[in-house]
């Protein structure tokens, strides 16, 4: 990874970091226009001496309750560790083309433009090509009811803490940040133990754990309940431990649009 590579990482991050600033000055604006809109309402219907009124007025912020933006845009938990993976794609589609996509732990979209600049990792119509395929592969996809295909140009792993990108994983390199200063590793050559023993940040992630089996179980849909079975070490904690997440979360996204 040359110096232009890694300054245009580093660029990348803070531009979507201050897309999460934005969105979170936008959501607090939205939310404070709504609370004063509403406390408005409750005050004429406190002076209000006509009950036909009264009656109307509760109605009004009845009706206006799940309008409440707070619901729509939830906040972003993550502005200092906004993405742990990406994805560069060359897509047969023209209009596609050659994507670079960030994932993280939720989803983050640009207010200015609504264009979706993080994707929640749970999200399986796009995130199934990380897990799925590997560097150099032509990949082939039902996405959104449409047949993808491509080639998988880059696979990315990031390390972030407070805002800062600490390193850097693709394919068979990697490199990190150690004193201010980038330093390149042998990725193959990572003592997991060592890691683990230091609290390395690269492996606090799931997005870096998981299999693409472990992927494929956590995202598929399920009716009722399935029974999950393996031997020790098998990643069925990792598995159950994220599938009531992604329930969660399809149960809060078809809620908020009710």
């Amino acid at each position: 990874m040359d110096d232009n590579y890694i300054k245009a990482e580093e660029e990348r991050l803070q531009d979507v970091c201050r897309i999460a600033d934005i969105y979170a000055q936008s959501r607090l604006e939205k939310a404070s226009e709504f609370a004063q809109e509403i406390k408005q309402l409750e005050e004429e219907r406190l002076k209000s001496q006509s009950s036909l009124e009264k009656d109307r007025l509760t109605r009004e912020i009845r009706q206006r309750a799940p309008l409440d933006p707070s619901r729509f845009n939830p906040a972003f938990e993550y502005p200092d560790a906004p993405y742990l993976a990406g994805l560069v794609i060359k897509d047969d589609d023209p209009g596609i083309g050659r994507r670079h996509y960030l994932f993280g732990k939720q989803g983050l979209a640009d207010m200015r433009t609504q264009a979706q600049v993080v994707i929640d990792w749970r999200d399986a119509r796009i995130s199934r090509l990380y897990y799925e395929w590997e560097e150099g592969e032509e990949y082939e996809e039902d996405i959104n009811g449409k047949e993808r295909t491509g080639v998988i140009q880059k696979k990315i792993s990031y390390g972030i803490r407070q805002r800062e990108l600490l390193s850097i994983r693709t394919g068979r390199e990697f490199i990190e940040k150690r004193n201010g200063s980038w330093n390149p590793e042998d990725g193959e050559n990572i003592s997991i133990t060592r890691k683990e023993e230091s609290g390395d940040h690269r492996l606090t992630d799931i997005i870096s754990l998981i299999s693409p089996e472990q992927f494929s179980l956590i995202t598929r849909e399920h009716e009722g309940c399935f029974y999950l079975t393996g031997g020790a070490g098998s990643g069925k904690t990792t598995v159950s431990a994220q599938i009531p997440k992604l329930l969660t979360r399809s149960l809060c996204s078809s809620t908020a649009g009710t």
